[in-house]
């Protein structure tokens, strides 16, 4: 519900948790709040789906070589390395349909609950942000046709990415057509 995440939004705004921007409408304040953030997502997903946080390390370490990578060859080789890592993180994710419900409430009963692109791309948003390289970073950012999920920029590499998580019926080919 649109008017619940405008409300939630305010209260972390009043609160200090996120400050006004020109760009995106909304971002962190600075390097604390940033990292008790990351943090706090990181031990979510570690509570809620059981997952080993070294996965996340992982993806976001070969994403980063994706990024770092000089040359044709050794950005191919990085990028079937992260193919490879990011296939490993999301097969951890209770067969990427189920979850638990005793997580949630006790009872014990298998609900699905995340099988959408929404857990994606909460996933991806985490690991972007941990780039070592990043200088910029916005979700759901319009840009002129539509609203990409995902957006970055590693100035130092002179690089830059959009993702958009697809899930279920759609496919890579939606996606690209979509960020095209």
């Amino acid at each position: 519900d649109e008017s619940v995440a405008d409300l939630l939004f305010s209260y972390l705004f009043a609160a200090g948790y996120l400050t006004g921007d020109e760009v995106n409408g909304f971002k962190l304040p600075n390097d604390e709040v940033m990292l008790d953030f990351q943090h706090k997502m990181l031990e979510h997903y570690r509570q809620q789906y059981h997952i080993d946080t070294r996965l996340f390390t992982d993806v976001t370490d070969q994403l980063q070589k994706v990024l770092d990578a000089k040359d044709q060859v050794e950005s191919e080789q990085a990028i079937e390395s992260l193919k490879i890592s990011l296939e490993r993180l999301l097969s951890e994710f209770a067969e990427f349909t189920q979850i638990k419900e005793g997580n949630l409430t006790g009872s014990g009963l298998t609900k699905i609950v995340h099988a959408n692109e929404d857990l994606i791309h909460s996933v991806m948003s985490y690991i972007t942000l941990q780039l070592k390289s990043l200088s910029k970073f916005g979700t759901e950012v319009y840009l002129g046709g539509g609203r990409a999920d995902i957006v970055f920029i590693d100035e130092e590499n002179n690089k830059a990415a959009v993702i958009e998580p697809k899930y279920g019926k759609e496919t890579a080919q939606n996606a690209i057509e979509q960020i095209k």
